[in-house]
């Protein structure tokens, strides 16, 4: 986590409820580690590559076979709503709920 713990447990014991939704919102405004983006960065890339090496060999290569990061990405998670809705302010976790709801899932 980008916080420094490596253990949920032991964020949670340590942690403030005020400095849980200071990180909270400090996600919210700019999120890290989006892997999915990063990965397919790193995917298109090493076909559009191979597509230029294929290209100079004389493979008949069109500009639609070349990729973006997005084609790469999921569109639909699992278990995830496919339509994303704003969340209502009454519906946002106060820092004690968002405590217990980490503790739920991660045991502790």
């Amino acid at each position: 986590m980008r916080q420094g713990y490596l253990d949920v447990d032991e964020m949670l014991d340590v942690m403030t409820p005020e400095q849980m939704d200071g990180w909270y919102a400090a996600y919210l405004l700019d999120p890290w580690d989006d892997g999915w983006r990063q990965a397919g960065t790193i995917a298109s890339k090493v076909n559009n590559g191979c597509l230029l090496v294929a290209q100079s060999n004389g493979a008949d290569i069109k500009q639609k076979d070349f990729s973006e990061p997005d084609d790469f990405i999921p569109k639909v998670v699992f278990g995830a709503r496919t339509k994303k809705r704003r969340r209502r302010r009454d519906e946002t976790l106060s820092a004690r709920q968002t405590e217990l709801a980490l503790r739920r899932q991660f045991g502790g």
